[in-house]
């Protein structure tokens, strides 16, 4: 227990996105739009608000994948996959992060071995390859992509 004048830790997790600094050059901005560099100066100066700052930083951290997921197949997933990311993303979940846990669940279906490069899951068909035993996914495209046919011209 601290003893009095002690500051106590935060052991919970803390919700930071509705905080906001209070001092220091970024005063008024919410801390999830500080620099994670001035996050970590808070913590190591123990400011007043380490604790807060500490809490940001682990909430940046990033998610540990089993699956790499390539830069070509979050530029094509942006192209032609967002409208299955939006019906099927989870509350607060960007575009790499729904990406790189589809793709997992696609690496996990069993497959013969003649398709396990190529993979069909939720209406999109991934192509993965391997790197010292880790499943890269290397691209991704939605399997039936709506076409616009133009309007007929009358006679």
């Amino acid at each position: 227990m601290p003893s009095e004048g002690e500051e106590r830790r935060v052991t919970e997790p803390v919700n930071t996105h509705f905080w906001t600094m209070r001092d220091g050059p970024y005063r008024g901005r919410a801390i999830t739009r500080v620099p994670a560099d001035y996050l970590r100066k808070m913590v190591k100066a123990d400011h007043e608000h380490a604790d807060i700052a500490r809490a940001e930083l682990e909430r940046r951290e990033p998610v540990p994948f089993v699956v790499n997921v390539s830069p070509h197949a979050i530029d094509r997933a942006s192209v032609t996959c967002l409208r299955v990311w939006r019906k099927d993303r989870r509350k607060e979940e960007g575009l790499y992060s729904w990406l790189a846990r589809v793709a997992e669940e696609a690496w996990a279906l069993r497959v013969p071995a003649a398709e396990r490069e190529r993979r069909k899951h939720k209406g999109m068909r991934f192509v993965f390859r391997e790197d010292r035993g880790r499943p890269v996914l290397v691209t991704v495209v939605r399997l039936t992509v709506p076409t616009k046919v133009p309007p007929r011209r009358a006679a």
